[in-house]
């Protein structure tokens, strides 16, 4: 096994020095002093913790630094890497494992812990409930094969789920295992059809937009205020509905609300695409996900004879 020792220290000091024309590993053995097939072994433990990479130039291979980090230092570069890896994997809303070669489960994320319990058992036992003689040997097999497999089984819920298994190649090679519950996936898909329908025919006055306020989507009854079609709004900004009648104040202080997460209620007078004006009682509400990132805006409104 390749251990992380001030050799790759020094390695990544080199790989920061040819940063720009990359080295081939002859060279970084001579220059360094090692025998090629030692040099070789250092650099592929580097390059799966993803610190070097190489390239084909020619008949030449070129190695670099993957990391933008400019110490050039494998201790601040090394754990970044693992820091950034453990990360992504906890944010992944999938149900996320790592099986080492006894089948046990030895990292998981959240998702997976909180439907399926921790780590340190088997994991065919951890999504069955019992012992999975097909499931283990599908796991096995990939072990041995490392070829990609996506299996679809139920789980100790009777639920549908499907899995992507990967294998990690290493000293000690691995498993990296998605769990997708299909089951309520469908379900999910059932309830947000059932709700874009009743968004559809809502008499509410509906514009949907991204974080920056392009338009994504508008309903039916959107249409027939503004005298648009969806298909010439998309993309656009709700701008295009603007009367003038306001100043740059007022749209600085929308702006300002709910940007900063709060929902912003106003009557509004809008320009149709006919030049006429409108009147709409109008709710901005900012839509945001799992870790209070705005990602949307939503408008709800209904026509208004006045501005009250």
């Amino acid at each position: 096994m390749v251990r992380t020792s001030w050799r790759h220290e020094t390695i990544v000091r080199a790989l920061f020095t040819h940063k720009l024309d990359g080295i081939t590993t002859m060279r970084l053995a001579q220059t360094l002093g090692m025998e090629r097939h030692t040099m070789a072994k250092h650099l592929h433990f580097l390059e799966i913790e993803g610190i070097a990479i190489h390239r084909k130039v020619g008949a030449a291979t070129l190695w670099y630094p993957s990391s933008p980090l400019q110490s050039g230092s494998l201790s601040s570069a090394l754990p970044l890497t693992r820091q950034l890896l453990a990360q992504v994997t906890e944010e992944v809303p999938t149900g996320f494992a790592i099986v080492d070669h006894s089948l046990m489960v030895c990292r998981a994320n959240a998702a997976f812990q909180e439907v399926y319990g921790g780590l340190g058992k088997a994991f065919a036992q951890t999504l069955t409930a019992k012992p999975s003689v097909s499931l283990r040997k599908l796991l096995l097999r990939q072990f041995d094969s490392g070829v990609s497999a996506s299996p679809e089984l139920k789980d100790k819920f009777d639920s549908l789920v499907r899995l992507t298994i990967t294998r990690l190649n290493g000293d000690k090679p691995l498993l990296i295992i998605l769990v997708e519950n299909r089951t309520r996936l469908c379900s999910i898909r059932d309830e947000l059809a059932s709700a874009l329908a009743a968004i559809k025919d809502s008499e509410q006055i509906i514009c949907i937009t991204d974080s920056k306020g392009s338009i994504e989507y508008v309903n039916e009854a959107f249409e027939k205020s503004s005298g648009y079609t969806q298909r010439e709004l998309l993309g656009k900004n709700p701008r295009v509905l603007k009367s003038g009648v306001y100043g740059r104040e007022f749209y600085e202080r929308l702006w300002k609300t709910i940007k900063a997460g709060k929902t912003f209620q106003e009557i509004f007078i809008d320009k149709k695409k006919n030049g006429e004006l409108y009147y709409e009682e109008k709710k901005i509400t900012p839509v945001t996900n799992e870790r209070g990132t705005i990602t949307h805006y939503v408008s709800t409104g209904r026509a208004s004879s006045s501005s009250k």
